[in-house]
């Protein structure tokens, strides 16, 4: 959960920072739907090339939490980052 949280985190981070047209569909697309879909592929995958692991949904409702948690983490943080340099 930890590591889809930072990585959401960063996305958001350098999504914010680096893109020329901020549109809310390129938004959810890269910086939401990437990480949930990365998660998911992981646990499709785990079974197939890690013998002793297996594929659960316990673990990729993690990765979507993780991701949700990061989108709140990112947001909160910069709205206090912006509070307190432009008041």
């Amino acid at each position: 959960m930890l590591m889809f949280t930072g990585l959401t985190g960063i996305l958001i981070f350098d999504f914010r920072r680096y893109a020329k047209k901020i549109t809310t569909l390129r938004f959810v697309l890269i910086c939401l739907a990437f990480p949930v879909f990365l998660g998911g592929a992981i646990e499709i995958l785990q079974p197939l090339y890690f013998a002793p692991r297996t594929a659960e949904w316990f673990d990729w409702f993690s990765d979507i939490t993780g991701v949700l948690l990061g989108w709140y983490a990112i947001n909160l943080i910069t709205r206090k980052l912006l509070k307190r340099y432009f008041n």
